[in-house]
């Protein structure tokens, strides 16, 4: 920055240091550059050693996911945010969860259903919205739902309750894995003007493939997909 002030011929002058155009001055603007650095990366280092202590007292860092929402409780003598279930919004997850578990599903599929039934995320300014894909992807392989937080990479037990037992969990990772495993041999998304606007007679949305070795548009029931299945329509 001092390079690029001399070419433009400009000075700066403080007006709580008294910096001189000279060797000395030079000396003495560098001095508080180093020190202000010093100070910038110790309090980093005091924020970071901060957050680590409150992630190995059971506390969270960032935005809960869904399913949660923030309490400040006392936690060994220290005021700390904890993660406390929402029962509206963990209603959904763990209905995520089991639906994607049974294999039946794409993440898009599981989206607009999902969202047939209800599903709304916040967003900024308070306003709740449908999930978005990539968003559903977090919701379906953060441990957060076992009753973890993550820190730097690394996963620490937390005191929230889980929302999820392991073995759901490690299900839908086998699941989510096999998608990713065979996404070179997926139908490409196919696209059709009556998409995303059909409504089964049962309520639920029609979603869109082509079946027969891609020859024929076909829309089938998402409800016919879940575990508990009622919808009988051809």
């Amino acid at each position: 920055i001092t390079g690029a002030f001399k070419k433009l011929g400009v000075r700066l002058v403080s007006v709580t240091e008294r910096v001189e155009d000279s060797a000395s001055g030079r000396l003495v603007e560098a001095f508080h550059a180093a020190m202000a650095e010093v100070y910038s990366a110790n309090l980093a280092l005091e924020v970071k050693k901060g957050m680590l202590q409150r992630v190995k007292q059971g506390g969270y860092t960032g935005r809960l996911p869904s399913g949660y929402r923030p309490e400040r409780t006392f936690i060994e003598g220290r005021r700390i945010a904890k993660a406390v279930v929402d029962e509206q919004e963990a209603y959904f997850v763990r209905l995520a969860y089991t639906l994607f578990s049974s294999g039946n599903y794409t993440i898009a599929e599981l989206r607009d259903t999902l969202t047939d039934d209800g599903f709304r995320v916040q967003f900024i300014h308070g306003q709740r919205k449908p999930i978005s894909l990539i968003g559903l992807t977090r919701l379906l392989t953060t441990r957060f739902y076992l009753g973890e937080v993550k820190y730097e990479g690394i996963w620490y037990k937390g005191r929230h309750d889980p929302l999820i037992s392991p073995d759901l969990f490690s299900r839908v990772q086998e699941v989510y894995e096999l998608h990713r495993s065979t996404i070179g041999s997926r139908q490409r998304r196919h696209t059709h003007f009556l998409k995303g606007k059909l409504y089964c007679s049962c309520g639920a949305r029609l979603s869109y493939t082509l079946a027969k070795q891609q020859q024929y548009p076909y829309f089938y029931c998402l409800a016919q997909k879940r575990p508990d299945a009622t919808c009988r329509e051809p």
